[in-house]
């Protein structure tokens, strides 16, 4: 454990754990819990909404999009709530609905910037600063896979499947065998690891980490 790391746990802070499904949608989830945490008054906010946002700045076809896409959207044009815009109706590529097309009724977030190739050992200190963090990580599907149950990500195996984003919540010093990990809000619904949150450990961060977004807190 680094001489400067200490625990932090921001888990009671979130909205629910949500399932983005079977679609490719980590991203907008990822950045829709942040914005959500940063807001200040916990709302529901539409992960589809933010992926049609996003798809200003990625001009992709299909649901996949990256995180600052994401986050640049949801500041450019707002967020709308997700009982205007419920996920999946209808489909990103559909028109607005008219209530989620409502200026009055759209959410603004707060400042977007990113931080780099930040380590497992700067999350604590930009929670600290008031920031919401998102990390994408190279995807290894087996470790995954098997923290179905415990939630814990700690394989530095070649990753053999695209990325994946996540919020972190906070920082877990190691204990009882365990080894120091950023605890994350996943977005496989609470049935996956700790009621929807896991623990990714430092060596997985390092060998698979790819890029980190960081949102603050909406101005007052």
């Amino acid at each position: 454990m680094l001489a400067d790391d200490v625990g932090c746990d921001f888990r009671a802070a979130q909205t629910e754990v949500r399932n983005q499904g079977a679609r490719s949608t980590c991203a907008v989830f990822a950045a829709t819990a942040a914005h959500e945490w940063m807001a200040g008054d916990c709302p529901d906010l539409s992960e589809e909404d933010a992926l049609c946002s996003a798809k200003i700045f990625d001009a992709s076809v299909g649901d996949a999009t990256w995180v600052s896409s994401a986050l640049h959207g949801i500041d450019s044009e707002g967020q709308a709530l997700e009982q205007d815009w419920p996920y999946g109706n209808p489909h990103h590529t559909e028109p607005r609905p008219a209530p989620a097309a409502e200026p009055a009724r759209r959410r603004c977030c707060g400042p977007v910037s990113a931080t780099g190739a930040a380590r497992a050992a700067d999350v604590p200190s930009l929670l600290a600063s008031g920031l919401a963090v998102i990390l994408t990580v190279r995807f290894v599907p087996a470790t995954w896979a098997s923290a179905s149950v415990d939630g814990w990500i700690d394989d530095p195996l070649p990753p053999t499947a695209g990325a994946h984003a996540v919020l972190a919540v906070g920082r877990m010093p190691a204990q009882a065998g365990q080894p120091d990990a950023v605890v994350f809000k996943n977005s496989w619904s609470s049935s996956w690891g700790r009621q929807g949150y896991g623990f990714m450990t430092d060596r997985y961060l390092a060998a698979h980490h790819q890029y980190t977004d960081v949102l603050g807190a909406v101005p007052e």
